[in-house]
C-alpha cells in the first residue's frame, strides 16, 4: 500500500471513509478536494467525472465574460482535461472562449466535427484577411501621416470600418492647424500669433466661414463694448481695407465714425465700442502681412489671403470648405523641399499643432506650430 497510502487510511479511515468525504465534498461544491478523495478511495471514474465537472462548470461561468491571462490558461487546462477524458467537443468549446484556434480545431478534429473544424477554418481565414487588412490601413494612415498628406490619411480613416483607425483618424483631425483661429508659431526663430483667412473679423464671438464661402480668420475680444462681429479686416487690390460690421457702440477713427470702408494705409488707429484700442499696419514679419494689435498687447498676424514665408517660395494656404472641412497646408513647390523629423515630405503638407519643419535633413527647424 505504501506509507502514505496507509498515513491516509489511519487518517481519514480507510477508502470507504475517504469515498464518504469525497461524496460531502462535492455536495459542499468543493470540486478539486472532492476528486482527490475518490483517487484516494480507488474510484477514479468518480474522480473522472468530478474533474469534467470542473471543467464544465469554468467554461459555463466563462461565457459571456472578458477573458484575461489567468482564465485563459484555465480554459487551456480545462480543455487539455477534457481532451484526456474523451470529450472532445467540450474540449473544443473551452479552447474556443480561451480563443486558441490550433487547439480547438485539433479538438473538433478527434471528435469528428468535420462541419465545425471547416466552419472554423473559414472564419479563421476571414478573420486573418481582415486583420491584414487593418494592419495594411494603419500602416497606409502612418505613411500619409509621416508624408505630410494627412489630408488623406483623415479620409481613409473616416471610410474604414476600423473604430481603431476611425478614432485615429478624428484624433489627427483636432489636431489641424484651423484656418479660423490664431495658432502660436515661430518662423525663422520669431514666435507670432498667425490668424489665417481671407478676411479676419474681431468680436465679442466672431464666428466662422464668410457668407461668400470665403475663409475667415477670427480674432475674439472679450469686451462688452464690442458686437458679437464688430469688425472686419481684408486686402482689396493689394491694399489693407477695414470696415465696420454694422456694431452696436461702433467704431471709431480719430474721434470719428468709422462710416465706410476705410484703407490702412502705411498704419491706422481705431477704438473699437469707444474703449478697446485697435492698431493695424503693415509688417515684415511675414512678407506683405498685417499686423493687428489688440489693447495695445494682443499682437497677431494676419497674411489676409496667401502666407509667404520667406523661406524660398514657401507658403501656406487654406484649403477645404471653410468652417467644415478646412486645413492650413504648407507648399513648398519651388524645388526647396521640407523635412520633418529629418525625413522628406510632400510638396504640400496639411499642418498639425507640434509640426516642427525645416529646409534640410539635417534637423534645423524653419517653422514650428506650437501645441
Amino acid at each position: 500500500m505504501g506509507f502514505v497510502s496507509a498515513l491516509f487510511d489511519r487518517i481519514f479511515g480507510g477508502r470507504s471513509r475517504a469515498l464518504t468525504l469525497a461524496r460531502s465534498a462535492e455536495l459542499r461544491g468543493d470540486l478539486r478536494r472532492a476528486e482527490v478523495l475518490f483517487d484516494r478511495a480507488g474510484r477514479p471514474d468518480e474522480a473522472g467525472r468530478v474533474r469534467k465537472a470542473r471543467a464544465l462548470a469554468l467554461i459555463a461561468t466563462t461565457v459571456g465574460v472578458p477573458v484575461t491571462d489567468a482564465n485563459r490558461q484555465a480554459l487551456i487546462d480545462a480543455g487539455a482535461e477534457l481532451e484526456s477524458l474523451g470529450e472532445f467537443t467540450r474540449a473544443a468549446e473551452a479552447y474556443a472562449l480561451a480563443r486558441d484556434v490550433d487547439a480547438q480545431a485539433g479538438a473538433l478534429a478527434r471528435a469528428g466535427e468535420i462541419e465545425r473544424l471547416d466552419e472554423l477554418l473559414e472564419t479563421t481565414q476571414a478573420q486573418d484577411h481582415a486583420s491584414r487588412a487593418r494592419r495594411s490601413a494603419h500602416a497606409e494612415f502612418d505613411r500619409l501621416v509621416t508624408d505630410g498628406r494627412r489630408r488623406d490619411a483623415v479620409a481613409i480613416a473616416r471610410a474604414s470600418h476600423d473604430e481603431s483607425l476611425r478614432a485615429r483618424g478624428r484624433a489627427l483631425y483636432e489636431r489641424r492647424v484651423k484656418p479660423g483661429a490664431p495658432v502660436t508659431a515661430v518662423v525663422l526663430g520669431q514666435r507670432m500669433r498667425l490668424v489665417f483667412g481671407d478676411r479676419v473679423v474681431l468680436g465679442r464671438s466672431p464666428g466662422g466661414a464668410g457668407a461668400d464661402g470665403s475663409s475667415e480668420g477670427t480674432i475674439a475680444v472679450p469686451s462688452a463694448a464690442l458686437s458679437r462681429r464688430h469688425l472686419a479686416v481684408a486686402r482689396l487690390a493689394d491694399e489693407f481695407w477695414v470696415k465696420d460690421l454694422g456694431s452696436h457702440n461702433g467704431t471709431q477713427l480719430g474721434g470719428h465714425p468709422l462710416a465706410a470702408d476705410t484703407s490702412v494705409g502705411s498704419g491706422i488707429e481705431l477704438r473699437l465700442g469707444g474703449e478697446v484700442s485697435l492698431t493695424l499696419r503693415p509688417t515684415d514679419d511675414l512678407p506683405g502681412a498685417l499686423a493687428i494689435v489688440v489693447a495695445g498687447s494682443s499682437r497677431y498676424v494676419a497674411p489676409l489671403g496667401l502666407a509667404r514665408l520667406g523661406i524660398g517660395a514657401w507658403r501656406l494656404e487654406c484649403v477645404g470648405l471653410p468652417g467644415v472641412e478646412d486645413w492650413v497646408e504648407l507648399v513648398t513647390d519651388d524645388g526647396s523641399p521640407a523635412f520633418v523629423g529629418g525625413l522628406r515630405v510632400a510638396d504640400r503638407v496639411a499642418l498639425l499643432t507640434g509640426d516642427a519643419i525645416g529646409t534640410d535633413a539635417g534637423g534645423g527647424v524653419a517653422i514650428r506650430f506650437e501645441e
